[in-house]
Formats: C-alpha cells, structure tokens, sequence
C-alpha cells in the first residue's frame, strides 16, 4: 500500500481542478482545503466547476481563479483545457472520467492526471471499473487506507496497483467561531449538554442511529438535559428520520437544522461530536473536531480507526452499536476529565497528521512524481 512520503519539493506548476459537484459536502472541502494549501506552495490552481454551483459560489467570494462551466459542454471545457494548458489535471468527482476519457481520445488532450476518490466506493460493474482504471490517470489518491485498500480489491485491476497512494485530508489550522449560540437559538438552558453531528442526510451517515441513540439515553436513561443537534442537508431521507423523531416523541431533544454554512465554526458549542456512520472514507468533522478541542464517539466505519485510537483519540465502537455509542456519550457527560485527556491526545495528533499544510506537501509531491514518470 503507498503513502506518499517523497522527498520534498518546490517546483511552481499549474494545476487545473475539475469537479462536477453542485453542492457542498467533504470532498468539496477537501478540494478547496487542497487548493489554498497548494497556493501557499505557490502553486497555481485553477477551478473547473458547475456554472451555479456552490463550488462556483465559493471561488467568486474567496477570490479564486476559476471557470463556471456547463458540464455538457465537452467542446467548452477541452478549450479551456488547452487554452489553459496546465502541467497536470486533478479529477474530484467520477462524473467527471468518462469526459476525461472522451477528451483524451477525441480532443487529444493527454495531460497527467490525479483523480482523487473521497469514500468507500460501491461494487462496480466490470465495464464501469474500466473507467476508473483507464491508463490515462496516472494516480489514483485516496483519503484513507481503508478507502485504498476497497478499491484495490474491489475495483483496480492488477495493472492500477502501483498508481494508488494514501495521502490522508488535511485541514486549515485557523480557528473560527460562530458568533451565533446554538443554546439560544434553540432556546436551550445553559446547562445543555450538546451532542452534536455534522452530515448530510445520506444513508452512509446513518443517521436513524443518532436517534435510537437519542432515545436510549433521553427516554431510557432520563437524560432529558442532553440534546442533539445536527447540520447538514436535507434529502429525500429526511421525513422519514423526522418521523422518526416524532414517533419516539424526541422532538424536545433532537434538532435537524439542515445545511449550515461554515458549519465547523460551531463545533466548539458542541459537548462531543457523535458520529454514527456505516461507511466512511475518513471525514474531515472528524479531524475538525480535533482541532477544536472537542472529543468524539464514533463507529468505526471505514478509515475512521485511521484517526481514533479507541480510548486516546476518541471513543469507538462497531457499527450500529447503539447501546454502546450511548454508554460512551454518557461517560463524557458524567466525568469531563475524560473529555480533557481525549481532546488533549487527539489535538496534539491533528497537528502531526491531519493539517492543510501537510496535506498540499505530500500532494505536490505526488504530482511531481507523477510529472517525473510521465
């Protein structure tokens, strides 16, 4: 298995992303988190991204360069390609191959590129893994080892082995902090005890699970001052988790927010961070809550051991372990000197694993490598 550990280096080079992603989510953050990393190192880095989407919405806030693109317009964005003429280009979202491989065959664009994959991939058909095994992708970088390891034995053929490498997320080390009170808004006492879950409303979260967790502590265990708040957008799953709420009559102690912007600025309102997912890559919440000090109860779905070391960076259980998920939320509630060790340990590996700056080194890197093999 590779993790990129190359020697350093500092070479200026254009590097042009491309992400066919109309909302926000990890691997959003994860590029964009890449992209003003890889700007530190003087590297440029243009955006190729959806005309409306909040990709888009971002670089013209922020100041980036970038080009809004209609995603069916191949004869577009193979001119932007050229005009551009980048050493390198970094794919950030499947969609986005199957145009690679048209501009690579009919508008002969045969640029070195990196596509990075963000989660554990679903089985695929044997004509879809030869997508994702096309020989003009000369890297194929993943966000943990666990995500790597699926692949190579669900999807790579044996020819892609060597071109797959592990650089784990990395995140800004600048702490921002909602001015706005969850406890007020939501109008809390101040003795709360806040649990809190960032996710969108997709099945891999899991989050049916945040709820039985609710209700064993809340209406099992009378922990009425315990409340759980959750960001992140809403979909087609949604009413059925309200219902749920509903139907256990938690409407007091579970709070769906929906998408909130900057949502890691509120982590520090948060008591723990409960994450209950049943597939993961490695998440950047986890490594938010890291930075900000707040101690995290998590499934170990994925490449989330990559990060928790049960007991030293946080507490861990098997999938679906409800029972347990809320014994261990308690224990942070009961005793909050197992809140300071926790968050002490986990802190101090963030800033040896998991910062930006780390993660724009070994991916520049990875795209010299890739430039000297080409």
């Amino acid at each position: 298995m590779n993790i990129c550990i190359f020697d350093s280096v500092n070479i200026p080079m254009k590097v042009l992303h491309i992400s066919y992603a109309t909302t926000w989510g990890g691997g959003e953050q994860q590029m964009i988190d890449l992209v003003h990393a890889l700007n530190d190192l003087g590297i440029v880095n243009p955006l190729l991204c959806c005309k409306g989407s909040e990709l888009a919405s971002y670089a013209e806030k922020k100041g980036l360069l970038y080009f809004p693109i209609d995603k069916k317009s191949l004869k577009i964005i193979s001119g932007i390609i050229k005009k551009e003429a980048p050493e390198l280009l970094h794919i950030h979202t499947g969609s986005s191959i199957k145009d690679f491989i048209l501009f690579y065959f009919i508008h002969g664009i045969r640029i070195p590129t990196v596509y990075t994959i963000n989660g554990i991939m679903r089985k695929k058909s044997f004509f879809s893994r030869l997508k994702y095994n096309f020989k003009g992708i000369k890297a194929i970088h993943f966000v943990s080892q666990a995500a790597q390891q699926h692949f190579e034995e669900e999807i790579a053929f044996r020819s892609s082995y060597d071109k797959l490498y592990t650089i784990y997320d990395g995140i800004r080390e600048e702490m921002i902090v909602s001015e706005e009170s969850l406890k007020s808004k939501l109008d809390l006492p101040s003795e709360a005890f806040l649990v809190g879950n960032i996710a969108n409303h997709t099945r891999a979260k899991n989050l049916s699970s945040l709820v039985k967790v609710a209700e064993l502590m809340v209406k099992r265990n009378g922990n009425s001052n315990i409340h759980f708040i959750q960001l992140g957008r809403k979909t087609k799953s949604t009413p059925e988790l309200e219902a749920e709420v509903i139907e256990k009559n938690l409407e007091k102690n579970i709070h769906f927010l929906g998408f909130t912007e900057n949502a890691e600025t509120y982590l520090p309102q948060f008591d723990c961070l409960l994450m209950t997912s049943n597939r993961e890559g490695l998440p950047l919440t986890i490594m938010e809550a890291f930075k900000y000090k707040v101690p995290v109860v998590t499934t170990n779905a994925g490449g989330i051991p990559e990060a928790i070391q049960h007991g030293e960076t946080g507490l861990m259980t098997e999938i679906d372990n409800n029972e347990e998920l809320a014994r261990y939320v308690e224990s942070l509630y009961n005793d909050s000197k197992i809140s300071e060790r926790l968050v002490a340990n986990a802190h101090s590996f963030f800033e040896e694993q998991f910062t930006a700056q780390r993660m724009g080194t070994e991916t520049l890197k990875l795209y010299q490598k890739v430039l000297d093999e080409t």
